[in-house]
């Protein structure tokens, strides 16, 4: 049974039709918000054992296995 959440690679390349750079300083909300969840998120990845408040805020918007697990679901990491 395929995950409801998964995407095959051939349906994301059909939904991204227009791949563009932004300038920091054009300030655009969406990347204030990846801004604002990449440190976080980074911080956890490095140091899993130290809590982090803002980490722990935006856990809970991160798709987990049924087992609750973030890493390998929501959480991918590649080398």
């Amino acid at each position: 049974m395929i995950d409801k959440y998964y995407f095959f690679p051939e349906r994301l390349k059909t939904k991204i039709n227009k791949f563009e750079f932004m300038y920091k300083k054009d300030n655009i909300i969406g990347l204030q918000i990846a801004d604002l969840c990449a440190y976080p998120l980074a911080k956890h990845i490095l140091f899993p054992e130290e809590p982090y408040i803002p980490f722990e805020i935006i856990k809970s918007k991160i798709y987990c296995g049924k087992n609750g697990k973030l890493d390998g679901y929501g959480l991918k990491l590649f080398p």
